[in-house]
């Protein structure tokens, strides 16, 4: 799982931005995030132009992680549907 080597860089003092790019979300939750509380996610940062430093949280296992949620599915897919009309996705 994508999970273990950013934990093991942060034990190692190093700085570790993960960003869950998976509409599941499977690495937000993996690492403790609650995903149905988030307010920001990866989502906002894509979508709706929001600053990733609004996006990123800290972890418990002392890495950053930019979090994902299901909202993201209808984003690619509306984005492609766009792309097939000709349309820029902005």
């Amino acid at each position: 799982m994508a999970r273990q080597p950013p934990r093991s860089i942060s034990v190692r003092h190093l700085k570790v931005l993960l960003i869950d790019c998976d509409p599941q979300g499977n690495a937000t939750s993996g690492l403790g995030i609650e995903k149905d509380g988030l307010e920001l996610s990866i989502y906002d940062a894509l979508i709706n132009d929001t600053p990733m430093e609004e996006i990123i949280l800290q972890t418990q296992f002392g890495l950053d992680m930019v979090p994902s949620v299901m909202d993201l599915a209808a984003g690619t897919a509306g984005a492609a549907a766009g792309r097939a009309d000709g349309a820029r996705w902005q």
